[in-house]
Parts: structure tokens; sequence; C-alpha cells
């Protein structure tokens, strides 16, 4: 309420009545990179944030259209974000073994994959995709050949060619990450911390990293970050929302990080263990 007074939404009549400064414009002009999944996804967001007041949550994609959550994450936007990433880190020259925390339905992992294998035919790569929600693993699992044929143009046999360096899903919490410590030499996590505790993920992120492996992803950052996307997300129950990059490079080095790194524009992060 105090972001849509600020916002001069609303306006407060008594402590116990707001009322609308002018009637809310409902139609959307979408960004280029945004669809029709992404603006009915934020309308799921909008329809329960009253039941959020009352102290109500959504488990993470139980009560919402799984059809467009599961659009959403294809779309363009993350494989904008993705791809810039990636160019910024070179993060997939070396190989290695690879963590991608908070994998949701596997489009994102599979377009990892998709890439490697296109551009490092002579390096070993093992990724597993780790996602704790039920609905999105299943897709995962079961969509990975569909997804890696629409990315590549491939066809299935030729991508089946690859079945035994498919990448594993495998079901988990980013806060408690069920693997040794310095396991990954890549740990990956592109606007997932908003999602948790930020700040216990990252520990674990850390923690399950080699010495000299690369934390890195992508996150929105107060005060850029939007204040109503914040709003939004904490209907998920978990969610803590957005945080500052200053808080995020104390932890690292609190959890023994030895550099931290942010670029512009879409705030990429790379932590060096």
């Amino acid at each position: 309420l105090q972001a849509l007074i600020k916002d001069k939404t609303l306006k407060m009549i008594d402590t116990k009545k707001y009322v609308f400064v002018e009637p809310v414009n409902t139609d959307w002009v979408l960004p280029s990179i945004f669809d029709e999944q992404m603006k009915d996804l934020w309308w799921d967001f909008s329809d329960f944030i009253p039941k959020r007041l009352k102290g109500n949550y959504y488990d993470f994609s139980g009560g919402f259209n799984l059809f467009n959550w599961d659009n959403v994450l294809s779309n363009k936007m993350y494989s904008q974000i993705r791809k810039s990433t990636f160019a910024y880190i070179s993060g997939l020259k070396k190989g290695g073994l690879f963590l991608d925390v908070g994998s949701g339905n596997g489009y994102g992992t599979t377009a990892i994959w998709s890439f490697f294998h296109e551009n490092n035919a002579n390096k070993k790569i093992r990724i597993i995709g780790l996602e704790q929600d039920e609905n999105l693993l299943s897709i995962a699992r079961e969509e990975f050949e569909r997804m890696a044929k629409n990315i590549t143009g491939k066809s299935l046999e030729e991508i089946r060619k690859y079945d035994q360096e498919y990448p594993e899903f495998k079901k988990g919490n980013i806060l408690s990450i069920p693997f040794e410590d310095e396991t990954f030499d890549l740990t990956y996590a592109s606007q997932v911390l908003h999602w948790t505790d930020a700040k216990m993920a990252l520990k674990e992120m850390i923690r399950v990293t080699k010495k000299g492996g690369i934390i890195f992803g992508t996150q929105n950052f107060y005060p850029k970050a939007n204040e109503f996307n914040d709003i939004h997300f904490k209907v998920i129950k978990g969610a803590e929302g957005f945080f500052t990059k200053n808080s995020m490079a104390n932890w690292a080095k609190e959890f023994g990080a030895k550099k931290v790194k942010f670029t512009t524009p879409i705030s990429i992060y790379k932590i060096t263990k």
C-alpha cells in the first residue's frame, strides 16, 4: 500500500481506507522482448496480492497457470540475458562440471547444453539442473529433447548421438544443495536469488563450487530494481525479494570468495572462489 501511495496511484483517506487517485489503465504496451504469456503471468501475480496481504502465499508454480509459467521461462528476454552473461564471463570455454541452480522448466539448461555442444565439440561438460518444483522438473525431464531440437534446429537423431551427455535434472533446494563441498567448476543462477533467502542461497552456491571456480548469473538489484516487481514476487512462499550489490559482495566475501564483479545493463555478477 505504501508503494502505491508513493507512486501516487492510491491516496489514503483515513487509516483504514484508500482510494485510487485516478482510474488505473490496464492496457499494456509490451516491450519487444515480452510476450502474452509474460503479461498473463503478471496478472496472476497481481490477482493474488490481496490474498498475500491477508497472510496467504502461492507455492512456486502451484497456484499459477503452468502453461503461462512454462512459456515465460522460455521467453526471449531470458535468452538474451543468458547470452549476455556467458559472453561476459566466457562461461563455457573450459568445460567441466556445471550446476544450473533454479533450472525451472529446463529451457535455459537445454540452451546452455546446446550452446556448448555446438561450440566446444572437443571439450567435455556435465550439466546438472537443480530445481525444487516438481511440476517444472517434470517438464524439464520430459521435454529436453524437444527443446534441444527447437533450439539447435537439429533432428532428434542428431541430438540423440549425445544422449550419454544429456543434462541431469535433479530435485533440490538452493538453501541445501545436495552435493558435497567443492564439487562444481561453474555454478550458475539467473534471476533466481530474489525467490529465496539470497544470503543463505549464495553461501550454498559458494560451498559447492571448487576453489578457483566461478559462481555467476544475473540478478536485479536495488536501488535500480522495480519496487513493484519485488512486491509481485513476494506472493510466492519463501521469496525475500531484491537486495543491493553491496549486500551480495559482502556476503560473498564473508563466505570465502576472492573476487566479486558486476556489470550492466542487466546486472551480471561474477564471483571467483
